[in-house]
């Protein structure tokens, strides 16, 4: 009985490993001299790319002291295609890419976080302007996005189009290569264990 146990739990264990993805924490500050704040996210590596999944962008100082606060991510169910914000105010995809250079560690469309309080924006985009022709400086962006009547019904706000970061912890890894899911060796794995399990279990 012990040995059948075993077996069932290896065969079990070996599945499990294939369906997990681990959520790892990594954060960075930013700041353009006038417009400070942090970004603390969690994030899983999946086969093709890296997505943030969780975390909250706080402004610390901003030349919008309305924009003043701290903000949650917006979860991306589309990823890794693009998703649009609530009143398609952005589209936002909230992937990371890896790299040891924090001017590329997020592209454009971005990162979306939504306002934790009824003060201030509603919403916060934080995406790369290089992916702007009309910026193209390397540095990055955070614009708002106002839902009530103040300053006016639906109203664009642009805190700043040039803070840079610095990571506060290491920058996430490299996801693995493009490869397909290793199912098929699963499934090989977990029907070996049960065909051993059987005849363990008839003599």
């Amino acid at each position: 009985m012990k040995r059948l146990a075993l077996l069932v739990a290896v065969a079990c264990g070996v599945w499990g490993m294939s369906a997990s993805a681990q959520a790892t924490p990594f954060s960075f500050e930013f700041s353009d001299g006038t417009n400070e704040g942090q970004v603390n996210l969690s994030y899983t590596v999946y086969q093709t790319y890296v997505l943030a999944t969780s975390g909250t962008l706080t402004i610390t100082n901003s030349s919008d002291p309305l924009a003043v606060g701290t903000y949650n991510l917006v979860p991306n169910p589309n990823a890794p295609a693009t998703s649009q914000s609530a009143f398609l105010a952005f589209t936002y995809d909230d992937l990371l890419y890896p790299s040891s250079d924090p001017d590329y560690i997020v592209h454009s469309p971005g990162l979306l976080f939504q306002n934790v309080s009824s003060d201030g924006p509603l919403l916060v985009n934080f995406f790369h302007t290089d992916d702007l022709d009309y910026f193209g400086n390397g540095n990055y962006s955070l614009w708002t996005y106002y839902a009530g009547t103040y300053p006016e019904p639906g109203y664009y706000g642009t805190i700043t189009n040039s803070v840079t970061i610095r990571f506060t912890t290491p920058n996430p890894p490299q996801p693995p290569p493009d490869v397909p899911e290793p199912a098929g060796f699963v499934v090989f794995s977990v029907a070996a264990g049960l065909l051993v399990v059987r005849r363990w279990a008839r003599s």
